[in-house]
């Protein structure tokens, strides 16, 4: 005889299912790679950034780009001069007591007018051995003459 399972029992089930599937699943998927971003409001500008850090091969990336600002809110991009958007990456090594800079890209610009600009930089393997890795993003454009950004943490990995 099959069994008879209630009506509302079986909505539960199919969400447990899916809630064990995303509990086994998403750590492997995230382990790859760790991203965040976020912006930075200064008067009509928004100054946004991104960081992340990636393994297969090891890899990291900073990411800036510009918008006008208006309604509460950012919205198309908005071109900068050439020399205005400046982004920097730099990656950091738990040594077992402090975090230190292992690799540092020093300061890039964008060489023509543009909204967004990003570096890169991989690696056969990562430059301080095998540990904790942590990457810092910083995206900054001059406007109105100043310098408006800021900076991000991808957030920690281990390779």
């Amino acid at each position: 005889m099959s069994s008879i399972v209630p009506r509302a029992a079986l909505p539960r089930r199919a969400l447990l299912a899916v809630a064990l599937v995303a509990l086994v699943a998403v750590p492997t998927a995230f382990a790859h790679f760790v991203y965040t971003s976020g912006n930075y409001v200064k008067g009509p500008i928004c100054v946004n950034g991104g960081s992340g850090i990636a393994e297969n091969p090891p890899q990291v990336i900073a990411e800036g780009w510009t918008q006008s600002y208006g309604q509460a809110t950012c919205l198309s991009a908005k071109n900068m001069p050439a020399y205005s958007l400046a982004l920097r990456r730099q990656l950091y090594f738990w040594n077992g007591s402090s975090w230190v800079v292992c690799a540092n890209s020093g300061w890039v610009y964008n060489e023509s007018p543009t909204s967004y600009k990003s570096i890169s930089r991989q690696w056969s393997q990562m430059p301080c051995g095998t540990g904790w890795y942590n990457h810092l993003a910083e995206a900054y454009a001059y406007y109105n003459g100043q310098w408006l950004g800021g900076s991000r943490f991808a957030g920690n990995h281990y390779f």
